[in-house]
């Protein structure tokens, strides 16, 4: 009979049994989640079974899901179902030596039922951590040279492979057996202390790799002197810049910086001086010192910004840095900053402005916000203005530099010479936007100052062209400059029949110059263009619009002058300062013309220059063609009009053209010309020889050369000049062939043998 002791017994056998057997299987998991090196199969053949990008296993062993079979180690074939293995076919000869090294992340079916047997990952080492023994994460940060850290790594193929630890110092050296306690991590979150005491300072790169797997991962961290040291980004400042002091000590080390009081200026502040960084736990005044306490993170450094605004100028101040929150320790370091005084600087200023125009101001004030213009009238300084509404003033940008425009219509809009400064931050000081200074209030500004001459502005205006031809579209442009009037100047084209067209032409806010084309001219005749530009209060004594005027002024049945007089008297009456122009263009039918070429029509083989004259706009191209008495075209050219000159010029190569007539043609699309020219081997020279008694002489010259060509090849050259005595003979050649060339040189070579003969009997 069982009794309730014999039941009782019975289940906590049962129970160690089944604890034993849990706690082996955990065991056993446990071995089986780590290696020390590159595992051969996997452990673990229930599918589906991880493997890695990389690994070569023997899968033989992993069950299928389709049956109670395995792989086996005969041929297998992979196909992909999910990831970016889908779709993916992959074979290997052998279950038992498959590589995986070129398979796609994800998972794959091997008995065809669509459900995966494999599971392909890419090795990662996904993070990497270095903290201090109070545990201080000094990852990619710094540790002082005594530090004892330790290295923890995270990685999903633990089960594949074991990480390997590289230590490298900064010279590139292997130091991994002296500063690492172990030199392989066997599982993921696995640690090894890494000792850094004694060694040299500087930055420790640590890489962590897969020992078969291609994975890796680096952290660095920059290995320090333990002393407490202070450093700023600026050594010499202008006053009122900001400069950064970096601490570096310890991680977690409360320090101090500090300023002698004799370094900061009158009435400021701690937090004036101090005035924000990082991990600042007070700031005060105490033993006659300024001083802000510091806790350093945990890379051992803090930081503080210094208004340099706040210290003495023209003077070198020290920061010293302590330990501890104690002013009258012993510092531990210190570094001087160098503090000059705020200068502003007017360095772009021209020397004279015309009345009414904008006069442009520039330079720098370093660390100032703003400055703002002045003039000096009579023993004041008066703000100068940018328009009726605005001061002329500009904000100090981050480099230090400002731009102000003075609209010279206001102030110094007499012809006259005046003092123009700037100074800095006068709104700071006390003074209103509108408030005029004595010359000490001025002075006790930071500010420059330059003379610049006042003077009545300057209208000028210019066409491309005086010609045109007419109503093919042709433009002529009108350009011109002008100083000290308005923003616009008005323009008036008024046709031979009286015709208007008007424009209303912005003028250039830096240069003041103004340009733009018109095609208007569609009747034959003479245009007059008339300009207007304003006074330098910028305004029109005749305030319309110009269609305005035109339509409103000019009667239809005008003549050309009478609508001409109409729009001078509307600008040009008593009291104005208006300035006028009258400019005018010639349109006529189109034309174009070739100069004569050569010398009386004749060029020798090589580089020919042809030129002529045409009445289209400026820039036209006028295309050339050279044809041979066959109407062949041998060569052809481009020649761009000037319109200012109405002229074109190229030069054509001709250099291997045989002697001939031959024909030039131009064309400008709308009009063309022809001439006639020779090429032969020598074109006849013109000379002017002075005879006996002061009389000239006009003959053509003829240089006859003659070669012999014997065994030793002798050249002769001979030149013969006749010269008529007492008697004046001028020969004019135009126009003659090659054969006519030829004989005047024959009839030279006679009258100079005669010549040679008359001599030798008066000897």
């Amino acid at each position: 009979m069982t009794t309730t002791a014999d039941r009782i017994r019975s289940l906590v056998l049962v129970a160690l049994l089944v604890v034993s057997a849990f706690a082996g299987t955990v065991a056993f998991a446990g071995s089986a989640g780590a290696v020390a090196e590159p595992r051969d199969a996997p452990q673990d053949t229930t599918p589906p079974v991880v493997v890695f990008q990389g690994e070569t296993l023997d899968v033989s062993n992993v069950s299928q899901t389709g049956s109670n079979d395995t792989i086996g180690d005969g041929s297998v074939t992979f196909v992909g179902l999910a990831g970016d293995a889908e779709g993916e076919v992959q074979s290997a000869s052998s279950g038992a030596d498959v590589d995986f090294g070129n398979f796609e992340t994800g998972t794959y079916d091997t008995d065809g039922d669509n459900q995966a047997e494999i599971s392909v990952q890419e090795p990662r080492v996904t993070d990497i951590n270095l903290e201090t023994q109070e545990g201080v994460d000094v990852s990619d940060g710094t540790a002082p040279i005594d530090a004892n850290l330790t290295l923890e790594a995270r990685y999903n193929f633990d089960v594949a492979d074991a990480l390997e630890i590289t230590v490298e110092d900064p010279q590139g050296f292997d130091v991994t057996g002296a500063v690492a306690q172990n030199d392989t991590i066997v599982q993921t979150r696995g640690t090894v202390n890494l000792d850094f005491t004694d060694v040299e300072a500087g930055t420790y790169t640590i890489t962590l790799e897969g020992s078969d797997l291609d994975a890796s991962r680096q952290v660095t961290v920059e290995i320090r002197e333990s002393d407490l040291e202070v450093d700023i980004d600026r050594t010499e400042v202008t006053q009122g810049a900001s400069v950064i002091a970096t601490v570096t000590g310890d991680p977690g080390q409360l320090v101090h910086v500090r300023f002698d009081e004799t370094d900061v200026v009158d009435d400021a502040s701690p937090n004036d001086l101090f005035e924000r960084g990082t991990n600042i736990q007070d700031r005060g005044v105490a033993e006659n010192v300024y001083f802000a306490i510091l806790e350093l993170d945990d890379n051992g450094e803090a930081q503080v910004r210094i208004n340099t605004r706040f210290l003495e100028d023209d003077a070198t101040s020290n920061l010293e840095v302590s330990e501890g929150d104690d002013p009258t320790n012993r510092a531990e370091d210190d570094i001087d900053i160098r503090v000059n005084s705020l200068a502003v600087s007017l360095d772009d200023a021209p020397n004279a402005v015309a009345i009414g125009s904008d006069l442009e101001l520039s330079g720098t004030a370093e660390e100032a916000d703003r400055v703002k213009a002045y003039a000096r009238i009579d023993n004041r300084w008066v703000p100068l203005r940018r328009s009726e509404t605005a001061f002329a003033e500009d904000n100090v940008d981050s480099q230090g530099n400002w731009d102000i425009t003075v609209d010279s219509a206001f102030v110094i809009n007499l012809e006259d010479s005046y003092r123009v400064g700037v100074a800095a931050d006068p709104q700071e000081a006390g003074y209103a936007a509108d408030e005029e200074l004595t010359q000490t209030e001025f002075s006790d500004l930071e500010s420059a100052s330059a003379t610049i001459r006042a003077q009545e502005g300057d209208l000028s205006a210019q066409l491309s062209s005086s010609t045109i031809a007419f109503d093919v579209g042709d433009e002529v442009t009108l350009s011109g400059t002008s100083v000290g009037g308005g923003e616009t100047v008005n323009v008036f084209i008024v046709g031979p029949r009286g015709t208007t067209t008007t424009d209303t032409i912005s003028v250039g806010e830096r240069n003041e110059d103004f340009e733009e084309d018109y095609a208007v001219f569609d009747e034959r005749g003479r245009y007059q263009l008339i300009v207007v530009g304003s006074g330098r209060d910028g305004r029109f004594n005749d305030a319309r619009n110009p269609s305005e005027l035109v339509e409103e002024d000019i009667p239809e049945t005008a003549s050309q002058q009478q609508a001409v007089d109409i729009i001078v008297d509307a600008y040009d009456d008593a009291g104005s300062d208006d300035t006028i122009i009258e400019l005018s263009v010639q349109s006529e039918n189109p034309s174009l013309t070739i100069d004569d070429i050569g010398t009386d029509g004749q060029v020798e083989p090589g580089t020919v220059n042809v030129s002529g004259t045409s009445n289209r706009e400026d820039e036209t191209t006028v295309f050339l063609e050279v044809t041979d008495d066959q109407g062949n075209v041998i060569q052809s050219a481009e020649a761009e009009l000037n319109g200012s000159t109405n002229e074109w010029q190229t030069d054509i190569d001709m250099s291997n053209v045989e002697p001939g007539t031959y024909t030039m043609r131009a064309d400008d699309d709308e009009s063309t010309a022809q001439v006639q020219f020779e090429v032969v081997e020598s074109v006849a020279e013109t000379t002017t020889t002075t005879a006996a008694d002061n009389e000239t002489t006009t003959e053509e010259e003829t240089t006859t050369t003659t070669t012999t060509t014997t065994e030793e090849t002798t050249t002769t050259t001979e030149e013969t000049t006749t010269t008529t005595e007492e008697t004046t003979t001028t020969t004019t050649e135009t126009g003659g062939q090659a054969g006519f060339t030829v004989a005047i040189a024959m009839i030279a070579l006679v009258a100079a043998a005669l010549l040679v003969m008359r001599r030798k009997r008066n000897e």
